[in-house]
């Protein structure tokens, strides 16, 4: 299984519900969307609320880079999702890394994975969108 997660709370929560299911969590690689990159706010939370309960593997838990310019950033963890190995990850028909569950959460004033509203990279057509504090899910199963 390969999941990608933004937004914490809401999802940490849900997630820790998953804890004492019988599922195979030796084969889970958790990736980051939208954390901050003054503190590993949605990793340290994830990783408290689920990752550990769960038994992923330290190993397939891949927090992105902290403390580091944000084009840095981007850069280190562009590499190791790139990295990875087709059995991680694998390349969706456009080319870009596809995974098997997409975690997203919504804040009350719009932000999705730290995405504003109104912001130059929120102007996508044909985005539907809920309402404030539900989370956002996509499956995508990679094979």
């Amino acid at each position: 299984m390969r999941q990608a997660a933004a937004g914490a709370q809401l999802i940490g929560e849900s997630l820790a519900t998953l804890s004492g299911q019988d599922l195979d969590f030796d084969k889970w690689h958790v990736f980051f969307a939208g954390e901050r990159l003054d503190c590993q706010e949605s990793f340290l939370l994830a990783k408290k609320l689920w990752i550990d309960s769960c038994k992923i593997p330290e190993s397939q838990v891949h927090p992105i880079p902290q403390f580091i310019p944000a084009e840095g950033a981007a850069a280190q963890y562009t590499a190791e999702i790139c990295m990875q190995d087709e059995t991680v990850l694998v390349d969706s028909e456009q080319g870009l890394p596809a995974v098997d569950l997409l975690l997203l959460d919504m804040a009350e004033d719009g932000t999705i994975g730290r995405l504003k509203p109104n912001s130059l990279g929120a102007q996508v057509r044909n985005l539907e969108v809920g309402q404030p504090g539900c989370a956002f899910l996509a499956c995508s199963c990679a094979h």
